[in-house]
């Protein structure tokens, strides 16, 4: 029959996703959030992901066939160049548009006047300025949503509904939190399963007093004429309202870099050079991107090999998490694999992914250990049991 899961950030004492039953959800993305969640890029991914929206923003100017909006983009566009052509002569100031007194700041105090921002609004109109100040507050917005979303460092754990006050995960909850579970339970908030055990799934929920953010959830509002009325206040939507189209189109990149739901973030430096990795924090584990891509590979085929932390469409990073971060007292997973998903490995531990070269330093001297093949084989096993000959379609 199976159990049903839930899983937590214990940290930020959140309910994360009412998954089910594991075989309906770990092999079909009812984890699918957590590997966007966990993603820490670097301030170097940060520059070209700000790079790539000026190339991209660029290109659309080049390419709008629209012909309702054509003469406005052509009226801008000459506008611009009229502006470029006026200081052309200054080296200092080639750029989208001139910095004019601001070209003398160093980069540095430039970096600084954005920290000292925290009005999502009024950064992102000033990175709209210029391109140097874009890539400061494309940078900026990205760390102010990492800081609203993410899960990177904290403890996270899917747990059954058979579960056993007596019988948590060694080392993943202090005193404190199992009296809370405790008195949850003994006040009526913890569940009996049907041989009348008492059970922590329902005291977990409980406990549980933070909210995921909704899915449309954005630290800017939306650019959309439909939307302006149900998000942002009245000044961010006048100044959405008075925005140039050109601008509007480059303010929609930084609209998406804050979105919650944003699933498809690019991060483009990534190579066998410089490859991503799922990191066990608490464990001092890593598992390599490219070797849950070489799972596809066919015996003898020779192809790309996937590098970056948006490894995988079937098996992801959430999904080498999930089959390794649950716990029950119960074996019931309602799936063909034979493993001991209920005894997960990562139950409550704290996970990132990074670029290999961006691991933190572990404490007390402790190494970091490639479980790559180990973990990579693990899913291989866990795919062909649920999905016999088509494993690799699936992956």
């Amino acid at each position: 029959m199976g159990q049903y899961w839930m899983y937590f950030n214990l940290d930020k004492r959140t309910v994360c996703g009412d998954v089910g039953k594991l075989g309906e959800s770990l092999p079909f993305g009812g984890f699918s959030k957590i590997r966007s969640r966990l993603v820490r890029p670097t301030k170097q991914d940060l520059r070209e992901g700000a790079a790539q929206a000026i190339r991209s923003h660029k290109k659309n100017q080049k390419e709008y066939s629209d012909p309702e909006w054509e003469d406005t983009y052509t009226k801008e566009i000459e506008s611009m160049r009229l502006v470029r052509e006026q200081f052309k002569t200054n080296p200092n100031l080639d750029k989208n548009r001139p910095l004019g007194a601001f070209h003398k700041l160093p980069a540095e105090l430039i970096s600084m006047l954005f920290l000292a921002m925290d009005d999502y609004m009024d950064i992102a109109v000033l990175a709209l300025t210029n391109t140097v100040f874009f890539e400061e507050g494309y940078s900026r917005l990205a760390r102010l949503a990492e800081e609203a979303y993410s899960w990177a460092g904290d403890r996270l754990i899917c747990v059954g509904d058979s579960c056993r006050i007596d019988d948590l995960p060694t080392g993943v909850f202090n005193s404190t939190e199992i009296d809370e579970l405790r008195k949850l339970m003994s006040s009526g908030q913890g569940g009996d399963n049907d041989h009348g055990d008492r059970t922590v799934h329902d005291a977990f929920e409980a406990a549980m007093s933070g909210r995921l953010p909704s899915p449309m959830s954005s630290l800017l509002p939306s650019s959309w004429s439909w939307s302006l009325t149900n998000m942002g206040s009245r000044r961010s939507i006048r100044i959405l309202l008075r925005m140039s189209k050109l601008d509007k189109d480059l303010y929609c990149y930084l609209e998406g870099l804050t979105r919650y739901d944003k699933e498809d973030r690019r991060y483009p430096l990534a190579s066998e050079d410089r490859p991503w990795v799922l990191c066990n924090l608490t464990a001092g584990e890593y598992v390599r991107a490219s070797a849950i891509s070489k799972l596809r590979l066919q015996p003898g085929q020779d192809c790309e090999l996937d590098y970056g932390p948006t490894v995988g469409r079937g098996l992801t990073f959430s999904e080498v998490v999930a089959a390794r971060f649950c716990w029950s007292s119960d074996s019931g997973i309602a799936m063909v694999y034979e493993g001991d998903i209920h005894r997960g490995v990562w139950a409550g531990h704290r996970f990132e992914i990074v670029p290999l070269g961006h691991v933190r330093r572990l404490e007390g001297g402790q190494q970091w250990k490639d479980v790559s093949e180990e973990v990579a084989q693990e899913m291989k096993d866990l795919w062909k049991s649920e999905f016999e000959d088509e494993w690799q379609q699936r992956l």
